[in-house]
């Protein structure tokens, strides 16, 4: 309601704002009624939450209370998201009170609802250095918040908004304070996730009982593998400072590595991906002995496979000194896993992309010591590709670098391929994953096509496409810009 009342008014809401903002930020500090109950009291009050502290005790919250505050908090971040100008003369008055509720101990839609506003409120400061400062004052209480956070899907959405903070930031945001600040954030989740897995341990019937374990580390596993992207985006944008950390951090991500546990091998992978990814030279050392490891989890299951190939492919791309010992290996088990029978049914079909545009990674940047000739063909038989994935992108900008460099290997050496490239490209056009940016190189190959292919190859071409299933509008702008 109030999003699409501030889109509706805009500017016009700027004087209702004014008159609204103090109420507003009343329900936004209010404080809840509270009682005390006994055990055996009876819970059945309408208007009336209630928690339990202890065996014997119980604590009764009023609902219209706390449901105020998160009304509040949710109306400040509708009222950001849609009106900055608005409310951007109250930020410093705003904010402190957001960062407040962080750890409104008695509703966790409070604390949600005030980190969203938060971070919606950072997205329209403009000037770097107040931003920065925002950001790391949101940074700093969120981490304590989540300190004492029980919850853990709130746990889970408070990491996001801690991501957040981190994106909207940089290049100016780390600093020594806010390492340490984080360093003790992992710490925390790592022990807590250390004592979780021990206690299901212990508590399991069958020794080789995983999916007993998987199952009771579920809710924590998932503020693992938040904590793991955070590690990396710190990685990417802290660099130097940061690598002090990692290295401390290495033993735990090494345990979940060797783990028979498919959770912990794909956060192990991801984690190794943002090494190779985000820490160039200083993270070499640390990468460099998981290879042969990774190299192994192509053939893991699925979530596991994904993760470890891109990380295979970020590393030929980046690092190929170090890739160079495990290219054949690599590429056979790329091939193997591509080609599988299940490859593209939905469980698999993530992983079997991430493989596609890891190989095309592979060829791209180690062509030299591959026969290309073979390679290039056998990749793009593997296309289209269609699933969801971001990497659908990537595949179709490496499409249009071979079809540059290599038109031999792809178009056929008497364009004889040339019709079956145009739907290719067809399909890529028609795909919701591809960038606006890559469908102007798309164009650019078509042109390029116009203007190196023999008109008798661009008509036989022209006739194949027609004839071929697809989005009839996109079928004739390829036609129209190749017969041009």
């Amino acid at each position: 309601c109030w999003g699409n009342l501030s889109k509706i008014l805009g500017e016009d809401l700027k004087p209702y704002f004014a008159r609204i903002l103090p109420r507003l930020l009343e329900a936004a500090v209010r404080q809840p009624n509270l009682r005390m109950l006994a055990e055996d009291d009876p819970e059945d009050e309408t208007g009336w939450q209630f928690l339990e502290l202890d065996n014997q005790t119980k604590m009764g919250i009023e609902s219209a209370s706390v449901e105020a505050r998160e009304a509040a908090f949710n109306m400040l971040y509708w009222v950001a998201s849609f009106n900055a100008k608005t409310i951007q003369p109250h930020i410093s008055q705003i904010l402190p009170i957001c960062m407040d509720s962080f750890n409104f101990v008695y509703n966790s839609g409070v604390r949600t609802a005030s980190a969203a506003a938060s971070c919606s409120i950072l997205k329209i400061i403009s000037e770097t250095e107040e931003l920065a400062a925002a950001a790391r004052q949101i940074f700093q209480r969120l981490v304590m918040a989540l300190l004492n956070e029980t919850d853990n899907e709130v746990y889970v959405t408070q990491l996001e908004y801690l991501l957040e903070c981190i994106n909207m930031a940089v290049p100016n945001f780390f600093t020594t304070e806010e390492i340490g600040a984080l360093k003790t954030l992992i710490t925390t989740i790592f022990d807590s996730y250390t004592m979780e897995r021990e206690q299901a341990e212990e508590n399991m019937e069958n020794e080789e009982d995983l999916e007993f374990i998987a199952s009771s580390l579920k809710g924590v596993n998932e503020i693992l593998e938040k904590m793991t992207e955070i590690i990396g985006k710190t990685l990417k944008f802290a660099g130097p400072l940061f690598v002090p950390t990692l290295w401390s951090l290495c033993p735990f991500y090494s345990s979940m590595r060797t783990s028979n546990l498919e959770s912990e091998n794909t956060i192990a992978a991801c984690f190794f991906s943002d090494l190779v990814e985000y820490g160039g030279e200083l993270t070499k050392p640390m990468f460099t002995p998981w290879l042969p490891f990774i190299v192994e989890m192509i053939d893991h299951p699925a979530d596991v496979r994904q993760a470890a190939v891109y990380g295979l492919g970020v590393t030929a791309e980046l690092h190929p000194d170090v890739f160079l010992v495990f290219k054949n290996e690599v590429l056979q088990g790329l091939h193997r896993v591509i080609t599988m029978e299940d490859s593209r049914e939905e469980e698999n079909i993530f992983a079997t992309e991430n493989a596609i545009c890891a190989l095309g990674k592979i060829i791209q940047h180690h062509g030299e010591s591959l026969d290309i000739g073979y390679e290039i063909p056998k990749w793009i038989s593997y296309l289209p590709t269609d699933s969801k994935d971001e990497e659908t992108d990537i595949i179709y900008k490496q499409f249009c670098h071979f079809a540059k460099l290599h038109p031999a290997h792809v178009f056929g050496e008497n364009f004889e391929l040339l019709g079956h490239m145009l739907t290719l490209i067809a399909e890529a056009f028609q795909s919701p994953q591809v960038k606006d940016e890559t469908k102007q190189i798309l164009t650019q190959t078509l042109q390029d096509i116009r203007t190196n292919s023999p008109p008798a190859a661009i008509q036989s071409a022209v006739q194949f496409t027609e004839h071929h299933n697809g989005n009839e509008t996109i079928k004739q702008m390829i036609i129209s810009t190749i017969s041009a």
